[in-house]
């Protein structure tokens, strides 16, 4: 997927006190966070120029899928005030098999895509949380897939464990949405909204903890390349 998506290999997190939802404030409005709490907790009826506000403007369906309780961090509220129509929360998915904090990936991502089937096109469907390599990295024994006998710290062989399981559910997704026409008229971008908070000093997760993976990815020949040297700039300069 790398190899055929622009690739920015120096993109750094740019959250403090909290970090999940201020990453979602940062890409939806290019404004910088709090710096102590949460923008959608203590200015959640703020009035912003937020992407899925103009995109709804210029005639797009909009929508936010996270199979977690609707009301974490103020989502319902703050989603509603910053323009997506939609929000499918933990009460639109399935019961199945939870790894971790939530439904584990592999079903969150096949029912998101039959939420996206039921928007109006054109549409925009922001913030797929892969929730399975989120902390605490529980994962089921029969899920370990990776042979990780050399390493002797256990959180970070569940986190080995947990991020490859959804490397492998991402290429699932993007199978079924090549069964069903939706790859090619797409613009796809994977991104990390923050740091995996494994910190230990001295380890190579602790020298990297503030890079991010930002991969935007479409079927056209103009997306097939790689940009490995730009580094992004703060947001707002």
């Amino acid at each position: 997927m790398k190899k055929e998506s622009l690739y920015f290999s120096s993109l750094y997190h740019q959250t403090h006190d909290v970090r999940a939802s201020e990453a979602e404030f940062i890409t939806n409005t290019s404004l910088y966070p709090l710096k102590s709490g949460s923008v959608y907790t203590q200015c959640p009826t703020n009035e912003f120029e937020p992407l899925p506000a103009l995109l709804e403007k210029n005639g797009y369906d909009t929508a936010a899928m996270h199979a977690y309780e609707k009301f974490f961090w103020n989502r319902d509220d703050v989603y509603k005030n910053i323009g997506f129509k939609h929000f499918f929360s933990q009460k639109n998915y399935s019961r199945e098999k939870k790894i971790g904090m939530a439904l584990n990936d592999q079903q969150f991502f096949l029912e998101s895509i039959d939420h996206m089937e039921t928007l109006q096109e054109p549409f925009f469907s922001f913030y797929l949380v892969a929730l399975t390599s989120h902390t605490p990295y529980e994962i089921y024994k029969e899920d370990q897939t990776l042979d990780l006998s050399e390493f002797e710290d256990p959180m970070l062989k569940w986190y080995y464990q947990t991020v490859h399981h959804v490397d492998t559910d991402v290429g699932r997704m993007i199978d079924e949405l090549n069964q069903r026409d939706l790859w090619d008229q797409s613009l796809i971008i994977f991104y990390g909204d923050h740091d995996s908070g494994l910190v230990n000093e001295g380890t190579a997760l602790h020298k990297k903890r503030t890079r991010l993976p930002l991969l935007p990815l479409s079927s056209s020949a103009a997306s097939r390349s790689s940009s490995k040297n730009p580094t992004s700039k703060p947001v707002g300069s």
